[in-house]
């Protein structure tokens, strides 16, 4: 009660805290699928937890860590990913304002994935 759907739902699909907003327009959300190394990540990660995104470049030497964005919603996980490689597909609800932000951090080099408890 109190709560609006942020995307459309299949017939007898489950809810997902996802897809649940406290208001009626929300943010303008985008889905972004990034790939993240193992240990740039917490684990037991899990659809539905809250994120933040640092960048940490390793290109330019005088480059230093920044928040890239906080409170990112985590929309899925490749299961499949997570067995196989170094390397863990995730898929994430953005504001559209910062795709941009997080592409030009991949370009520059690491994304570092940290749970936001709070």
């Amino acid at each position: 009660v109190g709560s609006y759907l942020t995307r459309n739902l299949g017939q007898g699909e489950l809810i997902p805290v996802s897809a649940i907003s406290a208001s009626l327009h929300g943010e303008n959300l985008q889905q972004i699928p990034l790939g993240i190394s193992k240990s740039d990540l917490p684990m037991n990660l899990q659809v539905g937890d809250l994120v933040d995104l640092y960048s940490l470049p390793t290109k330019d030497p005088k480059a230093i860590t920044s928040l890239i964005t906080p409170k990112v919603r985590v929309a899925g996980i490749d299961s499949q990913s997570q067995n196989i490689g170094g390397v863990i597909d995730l898929l994430l609800s953005v504001d559209s304002k910062v795709v941009t932000l997080i592409t030009d951090a991949i370009q520059m080099g690491r994304i570092v994935v940290v749970r936001n408890e709070i």
